[in-house]
């Protein structure tokens, strides 16, 4: 997972990796939907863990947790090196610093980006902390850890119920939930692919897989996902999922993988991201 994680983080990260940052710059890219409207804020390592989405937070709290299980008593040993302490590597307002960027504290998204001692997380001293601190083994890990957890996992999820099982096909699937977000990233996915185009085949679908085509809860009950009722995206790749069980019996025809995939790389035709996605499907060395 982290080695497709790596692959994929390329695009959004470079070279630079797990230390490489990006200043707010959304707010003043014109075209972007944030453009002079909404901050982003800092945007941090393998995968630009946002600040305003408090991704960013969580990788600091994880952060944090390692770095303490390094330490005595944990670790009788100490080996971490001093310049590698938490709070060496973030000055004096570290704990301000997690208290500020973790949504568990801070459940405004406008509070996460607030100062963090006099000035943004943006600007600098932090730009330069945030860089140093990406080159850190377990700073690094926490990053691994999140992004998993986050973006991989919940993306696999989808890609079974899509019967996506190659590395190729979930970079794909996780490049754009890294890029847009989980939610915006998986309704393109969910759209672009669309065997389910219109109520008419949502009823269709519901009645083949439950005997009720307008019981959408007990659908969203039944794989485990949020029961309310909703049509959304993770709700059209479940029924999708559960069409494919039904094989032949299935009143609906489901694209197979590869059919999907080039359904994915026809919808960013034209798009900012359409090179980077066609680079993932004819990656032969990484996959």
């Amino acid at each position: 997972k982290v080695r497709i994680l790596r692959v994929v983080g390329k695009n959004e990260s470079g070279n630079a990796a797990y230390s490489s940052v990006n200043a707010d710059t959304e707010y003043n890219t014109p075209g972007h939907d944030a453009f002079q409207r909404q901050h982003i804020g800092l945007s941090w390592g393998i995968v630009h863990f946002t600040q305003r989405s408090g991704m960013l937070g969580q990788v600091l709290k994880k952060a944090k947790e390692r770095e303490l299980a390094l330490l005595p008593p944990i670790s009788p040993e100490g080996n971490l090196p001093v310049e590698h302490r938490f709070e060496n590597l973030f000055g004096e307002y570290w704990q301000l610093l997690l208290n500020t960027t973790d949504p568990e504290f801070t459940a405004n998204p406008d509070d996460r980006l607030a100062p963090v001692g006099e000035e943004l997380l943006w600007q600098e001293p932090w730009l330069t902390r945030f860089r140093n601190a990406g080159s850190v083994p377990y700073i690094q890990s926490a990053q691994n850890e999140v992004a998993v957890i986050e973006y991989v996992n919940k993306i696999q999820r989808i890609a079974n119920w899509l019967d996506i099982r190659t590395a190729r096909g979930l970079a794909m699937l996780l490049d754009r939930v890294i890029h847009s977000g989980m939610g915006a990233g998986l309704s393109w996915i969910m759209a672009s692919i669309e065997p389910i185009r219109n109520e008419n085949d949502r009823r269709i679908a519901l009645q083949a897989v439950t005997g009720n085509p307008d019981d959408l809860m007990s659908f969203q009950q039944q794989q485990g996902i949020k029961a309310n009722g909703e049509w959304n995206a993770i709700t059209h790749a479940a029924l999708i999922g559960a069409l494919r069980g039904l094989g032949e019996q299935s009143p609906i025809a489901i694209p197979d993988a590869d059919d999907l995939l080039r359904r994915l790389l026809m919808a960013a035709q034209g798009t900012d991201f359409e090179n980077r996605l066609q680079a993932l499907y004819n990656d032969t060395e990484n996959f």
